[in-house]
């Protein structure tokens, strides 16, 4: 089974679910959203904190 976690704005984030084993991450751009990641994260910071994470 594939993991898929959607709405991350923030690096720990990406660290928990790097540490837990999860498969995918999602991204909201949807600048409406509450879960929306605009200036609240990087491409650098996620390649960097979520290597094994596909996006």
């Amino acid at each position: 089974m594939k993991v898929k976690v959607c709405g991350i704005t923030r690096a720990e984030q990406l660290v928990a679910l790097e540490q837990g084993g999860a498969d995918y991450a999602g991204f909201i751009f949807y600048e409406r959203s509450p879960r929306f990641m605009g200036n609240k994260l990087d491409a650098r910071t996620v390649r960097e904190t979520a290597a094994n994470i596909k996006k």
